[in-house]
């Protein structure tokens, strides 16, 4: 499978105000691009498995330091945004469940997915997460 997906640009729209998260979208940044450089994936391999835990280990480790400024800060939309990361481990978890079907999962769509999803996750409902940080630390 050639995979033909452009790879995440990282610019300061995306930062969140808060140095570890930031950080951890870095981090998520360079697993996804990693895995769209490599640009073969074959669906039955264990590559491809390891590619599947490693997303989805991380974006939990993600989701639980992400939550945890949530609470502590007494975040308004905190349920909103922890059901997007419910979702999220979900749609990844049914990725692994596919991996053994007859038909398997198509990488590509795995790829794109993932790269879709943070890319418009950050954009989106962190983004209104950093501006509620930015003025928190106004007040």
């Amino acid at each position: 499978m050639e995979a033909k997906i452009e790879k995440l640009v990282w610019d300061d729209s995306l930062t969140l105000s808060d140095r570890k998260v930031d950080q951890q979208h870095h981090e998520l940044f360079d697993l996804i691009n990693s895995i769209i450089e490599k640009g073969t994936l074959n669906p039955r391999s264990g590559k491809f498995v390891t590619l599947l835990n490693q997303l989805t280990d991380y974006g939990l480790h993600h989701f639980e330091t992400e939550e945890e400024l949530m609470v502590k800060m007494n975040y308004p939309n905190y349920e909103k945004h922890k059901q997007s990361h419910k979702k999220y481990t979900y749609t990844i978890a049914m990725f692994n469940f596919n991996f053994h079907e007859e038909t398997g999962t198509d990488p590509t769509e795995v790829i794109s997915f993932i790269r879709s999803w943070w890319y418009n996750h950050i954009m989106g409902l962190d983004a209104e997460f950093g501006r509620f940080i930015s003025s928190s630390k106004k007040k």
